[in-house]
């Protein structure tokens, strides 16, 4: 349900898979199941160019976080899990490509 108009009749819409972190924290503790090997990593969360309020999250591992902060331009790229799905992960835009740039 969409949450400011309320309706219900919601659909799938191409977005351009840049933004910037809006939020983000580092994980260190092993209790978050299928994720004990990752440790650490970091939760991002990622407001996307199209629309204000719109997010998306991703992890990383932290030794490939040294850039993340508030406010960092990212780009998707997707990640070929082992079942043939793909994972939407966020990584620096490089040239600033993110949002307002």
């Amino acid at each position: 349900m969409c949450s400011a108009c309320a309706s219900p009749d919601l659909g799938f819409e191409d977005v351009s898979g840049r933004g910037r972190v809006f939020s983000f924290t580092t994980n260190h503790q092993q209790n978050v199941a299928g994720f004990e090997e990752a440790v650490p990593y970091v939760n991002l969360i990622v407001e996307l160019d199209e629309q204000p309020m719109l997010f998306m999250l991703s992890d990383l591992p932290a030794a490939e976080a040294d850039w993340v902060e508030i406010g960092a331009p990212v780009i998707v790229e997707f990640e070929a899990l082992p079942d043939g799905a793909m994972l939407p992960q966020f990584r620096s835009a490089p040239g600033g490509e993110g949002a307002g740039q």
